[in-house]
């Protein structure tokens, strides 16, 4: 017999399913439903319709962000953090399209709650920040701190953005990370002096 929570991972699982098949064209309460074998009733007692499944897929799409960003001292730091940095958020839009294209092509409101959508997006650039953080001067405030977060991930996100245009193909997967690798490396290294 299934529990509640049983239920919920069901239709979480069955989501992350289909809208990894079929992005959000694809997500239907129905679809959802029919796929984890339960009613659409289920699907709205847990998730009171689409909106929370797009509220959820949302929040993991930057949990999931964040674990990419979160890079422990003993796994890379120095001058290994940043290209490891910059190819893991590649690697999480190349890994991750519709997650990405729901977290940053999505007009937020069709979530539901600002203030905990613009918390889960927060929570995922803290993570950053604080891998960032060891790069940075001691002394540089938390608010300077978060600027320069954001202005990594703004070059991190352009490259992603500029990379889907067919126009911006004209060099390799390879060279195109070796740029925002050392724009990056350029920006933190103007933010440490």
């Amino acid at each position: 017999m299934s529990t509640d929570s049983d239920n919920r991972q069901r239709i979480l699982d069955a989501a992350h399913a289909i809208f990894a098949e079929s992005g959000l064209a694809g997500l239907s309460v129905r679809a959802i439903a029919t796929r984890a074998g339960l009613s659409t009733i289920g699907v709205y007692s847990h998730f009171k319709g689409k909106r929370g499944i797009l509220l959820a897929l949302y929040a993991d799409g930057f949990a999931r962000l964040g674990d990419a960003a979160d890079i422990p001292p003993q796994v890379a730091d120095g001058a290994d953090l940043v290209p490891l940095l910059v190819n893991r958020y590649i690697d999480f839009h190349r890994d991750h399209p519709a997650h990405y294209q729901l977290m940053f092509g999505m007009d937020r409101s069709q979530l539901g709650d600002a203030a905990m959508v613009g918390s889960i997006a927060k929570a995922s650039i803290e993570r950053l920040a604080a891998t960032l953080s060891r790069l940075l001067p001691g002394n540089l405030p938390a608010d300077a701190a978060l600027t320069v977060t954001f202005r990594v991930w703004v070059l991190m996100h352009g490259y992603v953005s500029l990379r889907e245009m067919a126009g911006f193909r004209m060099m390799s997967d390879d060279e195109w990370r070796g740029e925002v690798i050392a724009a990056v490396r350029q920006l933190l290294s103007g933010e440490a002096h």
